[in-house]
């Protein structure tokens, strides 16, 4: 993002402190988002702001310099390079170093596409085709961040060859910007709901945010007034700003990423940040604090503050999952502990940030334009630092093949659509049977086998929840399903939405995962009263002990079902298993593991026996006593392996794979649905 300072002073407008102000404002949302995401969850739009001061500082630059016949595309370009490559250039060569050498080779292959997507400026385009900016995925992408300065080179690229055209069209030069603006903005709007992960990459369902902060920037040049507002007096125009800081603040505190975002929604801080630019220098609240050298001191490392704020997290994140923050101790209670770690980790990129900006982006940024310094500048980020990524790259991935990790790594490795193995296990899991698409899109059906392959089948049972039921589906199916010698056969219907346990509450939220949720539990208790199978199994990821048992075990049997199997939580590992395999054991895993295992299960399945021995309709099956557990229900370790050392438990931290799934049916699930259907 081009969130640097003093611009300002290349073109039209003096320097305004303010919005220096204003981008500490925004920085501190975004970190406090990601830091503390439960305290601000709204701190995403930080990166709106940026965009709208964006517009508006670089606009105003261009349209001084075109009116006075003085611009240069190549000097534009110039600058752009003096001012966003070098602390680019040492966040990039930093993530290599430390990702050499702590990735896997199949890891560093994602990192080298995405540093190739990053300096090449197009990482917003990569992301638009992978994974959403809230999901869970995302928080392993240490570049994840660059996606907003992808968004910002597109427009900086595109934006002064439209201000060249629309100029030559005078009187209509306004209007065909705030057409433009428009038009993007309804491309977002159109785009929402169908594709939102691409929404919010895309550049032109966001291009109408900068252009916002473009047409005041213009709009100031052409009054040459130093505020927007006309004959308005001081006083209205300070409540004015006022309005536009607040309007920021509860957007920080109350907005979610559960909503389908930018669409409607992201007018409220766009909207927001045009107030308190728009409102000029002399008010009070710019005057006063938002010029006040505490706030100037932090928008003017705002740039490497946000770019190295977010590889130190998830580099923390990285050393907690693998190795315990235990191993930190400093405090007893592990939540108090992360908190801490993390505000320390913000203190570490203010130091970083501030290290960089002095003592390495200044020098560029300041200095006489050299050529051959630009030129190097430009090469070291746009050729040198790609070249790097693939040379390391292919360094790990042939070491990786001598040692036949490669191999084993590539098939559990899901991140590429291509892989085999995932689509067989995709397909015995019946992901069509959910209503939230591998792409993140909305199904208004699933297909009718889902409600049960076998119509004829005198017995039923439903299987109902998130992706934790779905990994249950190919062992049913090979044990008592379709695919089993049992005669009758019995029918297994599928009612599944990924991160969505059963529940009879719905969701609040307009984002497609939440839609597909409320779908996936109406469409469920809709079946139990249609069809009342003999039989419903539910399972979920975690959070078991949040959900409202009484109510949802109350609506299942008041529905006619008399037996449900709750099954509770599976092993979880604390990282993809196939790493810790392939990072602690590799060429000879043990059949079991006792370590690099995830508290919380363990805790929650302790719990969760005793809440279901007071239901006498609820029969409680532990995952964690099938997969850890011996004869004597001693621990002995949970099963990593099955019989050689590419057949694994899971395919990531916790699913089931294939064979794993058919060994819990054949082993507890399976026998104990049959002796319940015997009984009466």
């Amino acid at each position: 993002m081009n969130l640097g300072n003093k611009d300002s002073k290349e073109g039209s407008l003096s320097y305004r402190p303010d919005v220096d102000g204003l981008r500490a404002i925004a920085v501190i949302g975004v970190l406090f988002f990601h830091f503390f995401p439960n305290k601000v969850p709204g701190g995403f739009i930080g990166v709106d702001v940026f965009f709208v001061i964006s517009g508006f500082l670089i606009s105003s630059i261009i349209i001084k310099s075109i009116a006075n016949n003085k611009f240069s595309y190549l000097n534009f370009c110039i600058r752009r390079v003096k001012r966003i490559f070098p602390a680019l250039l040492i966040i990039l060569l930093i993530t290599l170093i430390i990702s050499f050498i702590f990735l896997l080779p199949t890891e560093f292959e994602v990192l080298m596409k995405e540093v190739w997507a990053g300096a090449l400026f197009s990482f917003n385009l990569l992301m638009s085709k992978e994974v959403g900016y809230f999901n869970e995925a995302a928080e392993k992408k240490q570049l994840l961040h660059l996606w907003s300065l992808g968004i910002e080179e597109q427009f900086y690229i595109l934006w002064p060859f439209i201000l060249i055209f629309t100029t030559r069209l005078k009187k209509y030069f306004l209007l065909s910007l705030y057409i433009l603006m428009i038009f993007s903005f309804i491309l977002n709007l159109i785009f929402i709901h169908q594709y939102p992960t691409m929404t919010f990459y895309l550049p032109f369902t966001r291009f109408w945010e900068l252009m916002a902060g473009g047409i005041l920037g213009i709009s100031f040049v052409n009054k040459k007034t130093e505020h927007f507002f006309g004959v308005i007096d001081l006083k209205k125009r300070n409540w004015l700003a006022i309005l536009g800081v607040v309007i920021v603040l509860l957007s920080f505190k109350f907005f979610k990423g559960t909503y389908l975002f930018p669409g409607w929604i992201a007018v409220i801080p766009v909207i927001g940040t045009l107030l308190i630019i728009g409102s000029g220098r002399d008010t009070w609240i710019n005057q006063k604090i938002l010029s006040h050298k505490f706030f100037v001191s932090i928008g003017l490392i705002s740039y490497p503050l946000y770019l190295c704020h977010w590889p130190l997290l998830i580099w923390f994140k990285y050393y907690e999952k693998n190795f315990g923050i235990t191993h930190l101790g400093l405090l007893k209670n592990v939540g108090r502990e992360i908190n801490v770690y993390k505000l320390l980790l913000m203190i570490l990129s203010f130091l970083l940030a501030t290290l960089i900006y002095k003592v390495w982006e200044n020098k560029f940024r300041f200095a006489p334009n050299t050529s051959k310094r630009i030129i190097a500048l430009f090469i070291s980020v746009v050729v040198f630092i790609p070249l790097m990524a693939s040379g390391l790259n292919t360094f790990l991935r042939n070491e990786s093949h001598a040692n036949g990790s490669y191999a084993f790594l590539k098939k559990y490795d899901f991140s590429y659509s291509e892989n085999e193995y995932h689509s067989k296990t995709i397909a015995g899991f019946r992901q069509d049977c959910s209503f939230y698409g591998r792409n993140g899109e909305l199904k208004d059906s699933i297909d009718n086998s889902c409600f049960g392959e076998i119509p004829s089948a005198n017995q039923k049972i439903l299987i109902w929840g998130d992706s934790y039921v779905q990994h249950l589906r190919y062992g049913l199916d090979y044990t008592l399903g379709i695919h089993s010698t049992l005669s009758p056969k019995i029918s297994v219907a599928q009612i599944t939405s990924a991160s969505c346990p059963a529940s009879t509450d719905m969701a609040d939220g307009q984002t497609n995962g939440i839609l597909a949720c409320n779908n996936s539990n109406e469409k469920a208790l809709k079946y139990l009263k249609d069809q009342k199978p003999q039989v419903v199994i539910l399972a979920q990821a975690s959070s078991y002990l949040e959900t409202n048992w009484d109510k949802l075990i109350n609506e299942i049997t008041s529905s006619g079902v008399k037996k449900i199997i709750v099954i509770g939580p599976v092993p979880r590992w604390r990282d993809d298993l196939s790493k810790v395999i392939a990072n602690y054991y590799w060429p000879n895993p043990p059949e079991r593991l006792q370590k690099h295992l995830q508290d919380i299960p363990f805790e929650e399945d302790k719990k969760l026996r005793k809440i279901f021995s007071s239901y006498p309709s609820v029969y409680y099956l532990s995952a964690i006593d099938a997969f850890c557990k011996n004869e004597k229900n001693d621990f002995v370790g949970c099963i990593a392996t099955f019989n050689n050392p590419f057949d694994l438990e899971s395919f990531d931290s916790g699913h089931m794979t294939s064979i794993a799934s058919k060994y819990f049916a054949k082993k507890d699930l399976t026998p104990l649905v049959l002796s319940l259907l015997s009984s009466k």
